[in-house]
C-alpha cells in the first residue's frame, strides 16, 4: 500500500452506504436547508491540536460535534485524495452530509483535506485552525497513531497523511523506529507545515481564525467575537478535553534535543519561528 492508494478494506455495508451517499447526495442536497444555525463553523486544526476541546466547549448550548459520521467521512475523504471523485460529486456529499448533522461547529482534523470544497460549497462559514508546537505535536500524535494501530481506518489515513513523504529512518532514528514510532521525525514535521499552510492559503483571512492549542482557553472572548456568539455560552472549563492518553514513546529517550531541533528548522523553520517565537 501507497500513500496514494491508501484505503482500508470496507465491509458491504458500509461500501453501499457510502457507495449510495455519492450517487445520490447531488439530489438530495439540494432538498432541505439544515434548522437555523446561529454560526456555521469548522474546526480544521491539526490531529492532537484541540479540535476535541472545541467540541466540547461548544457541544452544551451549540449543535456541536467531534468527528461525526467518523467511518463513512473517512471513506469519502480518502477516495477524495486518491482521486477518485470530482469537485462536483465531493461538493455535493458535503452539501448532502452538511444537511443531514445539521451543525453549528463541526471538528475534525482530517476536514483540512476539504477545506478548498468546504470554502466554496459552504461562503457563510468559518473556520478555526487549532495548531500545536512541532515538538510537542510530534510526541503526541505518534502515541496517537501507536494507540489507534488496531483501527485499520485510521492506519490508512495515516499512511496517506505521512506515507507521501517517503519511507524509511534516517540513521539517528533507528531507535526510534525500534520502539514503535510508525514514521520518521521529518514526515511528521513536513505534514505539520503543509497541513497548516495549505488551510492558511486556501481560507480567506477575515474567515480564519488560528489558535494555539495552548491558548484555546484564555482566547475565548476572541472565539466568541470571531463567531458572533455570546461568550456566556462557551464552556471554558472544557478546553483540554481531548488532553490524555498514555505516551509509550517519549521523543527525548531517543533523539537528542539538538537534533530535533534541527529537523524542525531544516522542514518548518518559518511556520515555527512565526507562531511560536518563544521556543526559537
Amino acid at each position: 500500500m501507497t500513500a496514494a492508494t491508501a484505503s482500508w478494506p470496507l465491509d458491504w455495508r458500509t461500501r453501499l452506504r457510502v457507495r449510495s451517499q455519492s450517487l445520490f447526495a447531488r439530489f438530495v442536497a439540494r432538498h432541505a436547508d439544515p434548522a437555523a444555525r446561529r454560526f456555521h463553523a469548522f474546526a480544521v486544526g491539526l490531529p492532537r491540536s484541540g479540535t476535541h476541546s472545541l467540541a466540547a466547549m461548544f457541544d452544551a448550548r451549540f449543535r456541536a460535534a467531534h468527528e461525526p459520521a467518523l467511518v463513512d467521512t473517512l471513506a469519502h475523504t480518502m477516495s477524495w485524495n486518491r482521486g477518485e471523485r470530482t469537485p462536483a460529486s465531493m461538493g455535493a456529499v458535503l452539501r448532502w452530509r452538511d444537511r443531514r448533522l445539521g451543525l453549528e461547529l463541526e471538528a475534525a482534523h482530517y476536514l483540512h483535506h476539504l477545506t478548498p470544497l468546504l470554502v466554496e460549497e459552504f461562503p457563510a462559514a468559518r473556520f478555526v485552525l487549532t495548531l500545536r508546537d512541532p515538538l510537542g505535536w510530534i510526541e503526541s500524535e505518534i502515541n496517537q497513531n501507536v494507540r489507534s494501530a488496531d483501527y485499520p481506518f485510521w492506519r490508512a489515513l495515516e499512511e496517506q497523511r505521512y506515507g507521501r513523504y517517503g519511507s524509511g529512518f534516517p540513521a539517528p532514528e533507528r531507535d526510534l523506529a525500534a520502539a514503535g514510532c510508525p514514521y520518521k521525525i521529518g514526515s511528521y514535521l513536513c505534514y505539520w507545515r503543509d497541513h497548516i499552510e495549505g488551510v492558511i492559503q486556501t481560507v480567506p483571512a477575515d474567515r480564519l481564525m488560528v489558535l494555539r492549542t495552548d491558548q484555546i482557553g484564555e482566547r475565548v472572548p476572541d472565539l466568541a467575537r470571531f463567531l458572533d456568539v455570546d461568550e456566556g455560552m462557551i464552556d471554558r472549563a472544557r478546553s483540554k478535553s481531548g488532553v490524555g492518553g498514555d505516551r509509550p514513546i517519549e521523543l527525548r529517550r531517543h533523539l537528542t534535543t539538538d537534533y530535533l531541533l534541527g529537523e524542525v528548522e531544516r522542514h518548518c523553520s518559518a511556520l515555527a519561528r512565526e507562531w511560536f517565537p518563544e521556543q526559537g
